[in-house]
């Protein structure tokens, strides 16, 4: 028998306000989905590319836990996602998880990183 077990993952792409692209994050980034979750940062980003987007905004505000995996997916991202001329925000994370991709990988989060209302998410 079945049960309704909900999906560990789900990333939503939706453009919003003043050119923003929005990737929001629900649940767990963790070693078994961290694949899907690079792969849905690399189609957000490929998106707000080829629409010419003003910027990304990674909202993780709904992200129920985040690995390692996780946090070095984000970072990669962020990065490729900058070199393409594409300036990403990250919001949502924990006070934890972001000193620990400061400390991880230092420079790479934006500080003082805007809500995801105010860098131009939809609600």
């Amino acid at each position: 028998m079945a049960e309704n077990i909900p999906d560990p993952l789900r990333c939503t792409f939706e453009a919003g306000q003043d050119g923003a692209a929005v990737l929001r994050v629900v649940g767990d980034v963790d070693t078994l989905t961290a694949s899907a979750f690079t792969e849905a940062l690399a189609d957000a980003r490929a998106r707000a590319v080829r629409d010419g987007l003003a910027h990304l905004v990674l909202d993780m505000g709904s992200a129920e836990f985040v690995s390692v995996a996780g946090m070095r997916s984000i970072v990669e991202t962020s990065r490729d996602v900058a070199g393409a001329g594409v300036p990403v925000a990250v919001v949502g994370l924990t006070a934890l998880q972001r000193s620990l991709i400061e400390r991880i990988w230092p420079g790479t989060l934006r500080s003082g990183a805007p809500t995801a209302e105010a860098a131009g998410a939809a609600s």
